[in-house]
């Protein structure tokens, strides 16, 4: 994520006094801080700073947990509550398996989850999901489950209903003083640039539509199943903008939306960007069924609707606040210690099976000197997202507040109407999802950034940010709320799709532990969280003897 750092640099090691002084320096200075003087002539902005339980896994580093209580038995478990671990609980609970589920948090659903306030639910982290491919029945079955999916037309293809598809105006983007419809830039653009985007989208929708000398689709979700040929695989081993040069694609304006394109997907910029992962973006959507041209599947909650119909069946298998401190294999079974934080003390759960549905650092840190693995090679980005109550922002422009709204060239990726799917329009005052991927530093050196910094200073950036496209915008908010994802989603550096590393990681340890996470795709998306799981429930099934 880091601009141009393609080789994953080892972050600068700062003294806790140095490293206060450069946050002190950055607060005058400016690297993400705005300059300006709102904290010091108007009242704070309500609001709380928040996050994932970062204070509980930070003990996981310190250790010194002591010696298992009890030890319970159970068929298989399951470590890490997200997409992941989640659809890997459906699958099982769907044949009859055994099992429980445990996760740090209060709650599951990872990077998904979302909130609510007076106005509106809204998304803590993704916030759509794009029509699947008519292929993927799993997860076409899921939108069935929740009512996204009503039936199939006289093809076989998927109908969706309109109540859960992104309403219109859908997009917007903000650019040369004024509003647009679309986010492919377009006003203001002189005609070279404006050929060179054209050029580019043709580029893309030849690689949507390209095969492999193997039949297979070069781009495709799960990534696993596109084409091994070389001549799509090879873009792997550069960046998005070295591909962008190669092709002459040079117009800032069109460089500007491509990257940010890699820093929505996949929080890293087009300097650090895999070409394979940058084209996947474009490439890899082949949606079919019944909606209207451009639609998505949202909800004002984002994606947390989808972890609510995943875990609507497990609830009773769910254990929450329980943080897993080390794995080991015992003869025939997998012996996993779990700090219990509600009870304050620590257990023992003796499995069969043992899916670790969770980022690779954090895996190999519990399973010890079982696997050795590049860790180094799996690196994460860190994002800040913000819902912000408030009165309608004022436009320059005759573009309408749409559901999704993108301020070029902007640190963030702009803001998403959380109250935009509901049937009854609140009064005066919407909630808005602010988004942005901490970019501009290596991430180690961002997320200690970011943790330094306060509310009030985070609200100022947030307000500058905004005022790019709205000016005086302060005025018409009311709260905050900041969350902090140190660990928001793998990095694709160039190599990592195809390379060893990601291959290596995700082979089982003595068919007994099984591993499932997007890292191990190399791309943060629904998709894969969700074929992740599933492909781990059936290695399980296949190492259950009662159901092999």
């Amino acid at each position: 994520m880091e601009p141009g750092k393609l080789n994953g640099t080892a972050p600068l090691l700062l003294s806790r006094s140095a490293f206060l002084a450069r946050m002190a320096a950055l607060a005058g200075a400016s690297m993400l801080l705005p300059h300006c003087t709102n904290g010091n002539t108007q009242a704070p902005i309500a609001g709380k700073l928040t996050g994932s339980g970062s204070e509980v896994g930070h003990r996981l580093r310190e250790g010194n947990f002591p010696s298992p209580q009890r030890t319970q038995k159970v068929s298989t478990l399951i470590i890490g509550g997200g997409v992941a671990g989640l659809s890997a609980a459906r699958q099982l609970k769907k044949v009859g398996v055994e099992f429980l589920l445990l996760d740090l948090e209060s709650e599951t659903g990872g990077n998904a989850r979302g909130g609510s306030n007076k106005i509106s639910a809204y998304p803590w982290g993704a916030h759509y999901l794009p029509l699947p491919d008519s292929s993927l029945s799993e997860l076409i079955a899921l939108l069935e489950e929740n009512g996204t999916v009503t039936g199939r037309n006289a093809h076989g293809e998927p109908v969706y209903n309109e109540l859960h598809l992104s309403f219109a105006p859908q997009e917007r983007l903000f650019i040369n003083t004024r509003w647009q419809a679309d986010l492919v830039p377009a006003y203001g653009l002189a005609s070279d640039a404006k050929e060179q985007i054209t050029q580019f989208l043709k580029s893309m929708s030849q690689f949507r539509n390209a095969t492999g000398t193997d039949g297979k689709k070069a781009f495709a979700i799960p990534l696993d199943r596109s084409s091994t040929d070389e001549n799509f695989r090879s873009l792997d081993r550069i960046t998005m903008q070295q591909w962008l040069a190669a092709q002459g694609f040079t117009a800032p304006e069109l460089i500007e939306y491509v990257n940010y394109c890699c820093r929505d997907d996949y929080g890293t910029t087009v300097n650090d960007t895999s070409a394979w992962a940058g084209i996947h973006y474009f490439a890899s959507r082949h949606g079919g069924g019944e909606a209207y041209e451009g639609s998505v599947i949202t909800f004002p909650e984002g994606n947390a609707r989808l972890i609510h119909t995943l875990q609507k069946n497990i609830t009773a298998e769910i254990r929450t606040r329980q943080m897993a401190t080390a794995v080991q294999i015992n003869n025939d079974k997998v012996w996993v210690d779990v700090w219990d934080v509600a009870a304050n003390h620590t257990l023992r759960y003796e499995a069969a099976q043992v899916i670790m549905a969770m980022p690779q650092f954090i895996a190999s840190k519990l399973l010890g000197g079982l696997r050795t693995i590049n860790t180094s090679a799996f690196t994460y980005s860190p994002w800040m997202v913000a819902n912000i109550t408030t009165k309608e922002f004022q436009s320059n422009g005759n573009v309408p507040l749409s559901w999704d709204n993108v301020i070029h060239g902007s640190k963030a990726l702009g803001y998403v109407n959380a109250c935009h799917q509901q049937l009854q329009q609140p009064g005066n005052e919407y909630v808005f999802t602010f988004y942005m991927p901490l970019t501009h530093l290596p991430p180690a050196e961002a997320r200690r950034e970011a943790s330094a910094l306060t509310h009030s200073a985070w609200c100022d950036l947030i307000i500058a940010e905004l005022g790019k496209a709205h000016p005086g915008v302060r005025s018409s908010i009311s709260n905050i709320d900041v969350w902090l994802w140190g660990h928001g989603m793998i990095r694709p550096l160039p190599g990592f799709i195809w390379g060893d590393a990601r291959r290596q990681a995700a082979g089982p340890l003595q068919n007994r532990i099984h591993f499932a996470h997007t890292d191990l795709s190399g791309i943060s998306i629904f998709e894969e969280a969700f074929y992740q799981g599933l492909q781990a429930a059936q290695a399980v099934l296949a190492n259950l003897p009662h159901h092999a």
